[in-house]
């Protein structure tokens, strides 16, 4: 993992995109915003094939004032329609190893959370997980829509249509292969746009729309307008910013320390001079970057309790910064 010198010359001015969990889950959890969310779940499931819905309920709703970076809140939004059908919608900007069992597991639990004390199976309804990704994952696919299903591999008999997971695979498009849009219907190809050239200014926007016209179209759509009416509201409030900037340390300062925990694994049969040298150098390296961290976080008026917590240093050291 590579390490920039401090975490403030990395995150202080951030840039926030539509594919911000935080803000997907927020955008979703508003009441008013379900026509929009039954809007974006038609988009994939109409390009899939499948029968549209005409409401839905989220059942874990987030917002900007209850979120604790702290509390770790899981940012997956769930959802359920009109026919009883459940919906896990997440946002992994970021590849990690272990993507496909979490996606599992999310899907599980939903499925399992159906069934109370005394219910019968027949009472059970299919679980989609829509996972929007802007990594690179499943390359040997061209396809922007990916759907998953239970099948039996040669004879593709289904064994049962309550798994289904679909992958939106921002990736192609996002190293500027917009023709692939042309793949998918206009309306999820209206979303996809939306989520990678959302970010973009006015003069950017017109210069993409006038190298594939459906860019163009999807910003005129009325659900797409909304939904960046919203996110300029968003990326432009102050409390939005600090809880993103926030975030973003906190997770930077996990990662750091699973990295160092790694490296501690490795070198633990090495030689115990040599160890000791490295530790040492590791560990003095480290401290001045979170006394540094530190000072600039306090200059911008953090808690001192939101230092301690990202840093690891004692209250007490902070406040003699």
């Amino acid at each position: 993992m590579s390490e920039p010198n401090n975490a403030f010359e990395k995150y202080e001015d951030i840039e926030i995109k539509p594919t911000s969990d935080l803000f997907i889950g927020i955008f979703l959890s508003n009441p008013n915003n379900e026509w929009i969310l039954v809007h974006l779940l038609n988009a994939v499931l109409l390009d899939g094939g499948w029968s549209p819905v005409v409401e839905a309920k989220v059942l874990n709703p987030i917002s900007l004032q209850d979120y604790s970076v702290e509390r770790r809140v899981v940012l997956d939004v769930r959802v359920r329609d009109g026919w009883n059908r459940f919906y896990n919608i997440e946002v992994q900007t970021n590849d990690h190893t272990a993507f496909e069992p979490r996606i599992l597991l999310g899907w599980a639990k939903t499925y399992s959370g159906q069934a109370a004390r005394g219910s019968q199976y027949g009472e059970l309804n299919p679980v989609f997980a829509i996972v929007i990704t802007e990594f690179a994952i499943f390359m040997k696919s061209d396809k922007l829509h990916l759907q998953f299903s239970a099948r039996e591999i040669d004879e593709n008999i289904v064994f049962s249509d309550h798994l289904q997971i679909h992958v939106l695979r921002l990736a192609p498009v996002l190293q500027g292969a917009s023709d692939k849009l042309n793949q998918v219907s206009p309306k999820l190809a209206y979303w996809i746009c939306f989520l990678i050239f959302g970010r973009e200014s006015g003069e950017t926007m017109a210069q993409l729309a006038a190298q594939n016209p459906i860019i163009g179209e999807a910003f005129a759509q009325p659900e797409i307008q909304e939904a960046m009416r919203q996110f300029t509201a968003y990326k432009a409030d102050p409390v939005s910013r600090n809880l993103e900037e926030r975030r973003r340390m906190f997770d930077f300062y996990e990662r750091l320390a699973i990295n160092d925990s790694w490296k501690a694994g490795q070198v633990e049969g090495r030689v115990k001079g040599r160890v000791e040298g490295r530790v040492e150098g590791r560990v003095e390296g480290q401290s001045e970057r979170q006394i540094t961290d530190a000072r600039r976080m306090k200059a911008k008026g953090y808690q001192l309790s939101d230092i301690a917590e990202i840093t690891e240093l004692p209250i007490e050291e902070i406040e003699r910064l």
